[in-house]
């Protein structure tokens, strides 16, 4: 149709070719789009990029130096900063590998590798400390593919894939969807290809810890396990449903003093205390007064030492001591309900204010 514009024809495959040999994929394995365009922009201001690749392998070595002193100072953000511009820098398209001699000149493709694995590690650090482990990985990741690519027998390169392996087994700790076996395995290289260094062996030990925390606590049975409450739901429920404290001569008494008598029963010692445990409890049962108890006890007490004396005087020493130390605590027990006993038949006479005030001062230092 007459003053209609044609549509122009696809392009020929040659030229979609050439489009793909400019892309450059390095940056973006970091960063969004709108990301790499805005470290672009920055490096076209402030560093812009030559076309060589020696003239930009020691510019990425000089920004690199610049991230380094920023890291060194704290200043973390800054640091990531130029770091990535490093990372644009050596971020060679496969045409400009063609034009600027890198594809060709084996010794500078190995710098350019050297550099790319040195401005990785670092920016695996920069992650880390901003607790991105899931970069942090994927530059440690990258870094030891380039590694490889430059591993030969006389490297030199133990050091840095150590700090990748490093880097790469604190990132794998420290992210909840990695596992702490390969982390364990990471940090276990790394410490074999630095035997010398103090802080690798410190970050395995810890993680081996957690390992075995971790294994030991799914190891416990449901049934041995013991459910806690939320703290809102414990302190709701607690007002709630909150019971008043068991009352003078109650069962428990009884069940305590039975307790220490059997879980001992073979020692004199605990013979001894027993009796007058159970004699504490059936007086505080029976509301006997307190005179009448010193009179009992004083009766009480000579007959069972004799008795005692007699029955266990064959007892190992290790047994006295082990029943000794179990009734002390037993009769610790008892010593405090007999002055909670005690302060309540003192508010008898003072009214039943100061009774409800102990109470809710004893809730009050349990819920605590």
């Amino acid at each position: 149709m007459e003053g209609v514009t044609p549509d122009p024809p696809p392009p020929p495959p040659a030229v979609v070719a050439a489009q793909d040999q400019d892309a450059e994929k390095l940056l973006l394995h970091f960063c969004l789009k709108n990301e790499a365009e805005g470290i672009a922009s920055w490096c076209k201001e402030h560093a812009p990029r030559p076309s060589g690749a020696e003239d930009r392998l020691s510019e990425a070595r000089r920004l690199r130096d610049r991230g380094n002193l920023a890291m060194k100072q704290g200043r973390t953000e800054p640091a990531m900063w130029v770091y990535l511009a490093a990372i644009h820098m050596l971020d060679f398209s496969e045409a400009a590998k063609g034009t600027s001699g890198l594809a060709d000149d084996a010794t500078v493709k190995r710098r350019w590798f050297g550099e790319i694995l040195a401005v990785l590690s670092n920016l695996a650090l920069g992650f880390l400390q901003r607790s991105d482990s899931y970069n942090a990985i994927r530059c440690a990741d990258l870094g030891l593919w380039y590694s490889e690519k430059l591993q030969t027998p006389t490297d030199a390169q133990e050091s840095s894939r150590a700090k990748l392996l490093y880097r790469r087994g604190l990132a794998r700790f420290q992210s909840p969807d990695e596992s702490s076996e390969l982390a364990s395995q990471d940090v276990e290289a790394a410490c074999k290809l630095m035997p010398q260094d103090k802080v690798m062996p410190r970050l395995l030990s810890k993680i081996k810890a957690s390992s075995l925390a971790a294994h030991q606590s799914d190891a416990v049975p449901n049934s041995a396990r013991t459910d806690v409450a939320h703290p809102e739901e414990a302190g709701s429920n607690a007002h709630n449903k909150a019971s008043p404290p068991p009352e003078r001569g109650a069962l428990p008494a009884w069940n305590l003093a039975w307790t220490i008598v059997m879980s001992v029963q073979w020692s004199s010692m605990a013979w001894r205390v027993g009796l007058v445990v159970l004699l504490q409890a059936a007086c505080v049962h029976f509301q006997v007064p307190g005179y009448q108890r010193i009179t009992w006890l004083s009766a009480l007490l000579p007959v069972s030492l004799v008795v005692g004396r007699q029955l266990f005087k064959d007892l190992d020493p290790r047994g006295r001591r082990r029943a000794a130390a179990t009734l002390v605590e037993g009769t610790e027990r008892m010593q405090r309900r007999e002055t909670l006993g005690a302060s309540t038949a003192h508010s008898r006479g003072g009214g039943s204010g100061r009774m409800t005030n102990s109470r809710a001062a004893a809730s009050g230092e349990k819920s605590e």
